[in-house]
């Protein structure tokens, strides 16, 4: 029997990063000042996904998620410690994926992201592949 369910799963995120760099002089003599970078992210939006169970028992869930990205406080970089910065301080990032679930507890979630919705100077592909094997 074919059973199928909707899951909605609303999230919001408060993300802060900071790098600071100490002064020093370069191999040329030249002094270079110290730093300090910033990132203030407020990420928000739902994930949808949509479950049903294959006649095997396995449960599949097609998901997709749309995360509105307000950076409150900009650095001057492109990336600060592998996050990217737009080049406007809104923007959205896409996700489409699937998930299955298989009885004894092994799972596996695949998903593409398109980051850059609003935004003519950032376009971001990426994805993710999650695979968890229970140790019972």
């Amino acid at each position: 029997m074919l059973s199928l369910h909707f899951r909605l799963t609303p999230s919001v995120a408060v993300d802060y990063i900071q790098e600071h760099q100490r002064n020093y002089t370069d191999t040329l003599g030249v002094p270079i000042p110290s730093q300090t970078v910033s990132l203030g992210r407020l990420s928000f939006g739902p994930e949808i996904a949509y479950r049903f169970t294959g006649t095997d028992g396995t449960r599949y869930e097609p998901l997709v998620a749309l995360t509105g990205q307000w950076d409150f406080e900009r650095p001057e970089v492109a990336a600060l410690d592998g996050t990217l910065v737009s080049g406007n301080a809104l923007h959205a990032r896409a996700q489409a994926g699937v998930m299955a679930y298989k009885a004894g507890g092994l799972s596996v979630r695949i998903v593409g992201t398109y980051d850059g919705i609003g935004d003519s100077s950032l376009h971001a592909y990426g994805g993710q592949i999650w695979l968890n094997v229970p140790f019972h």
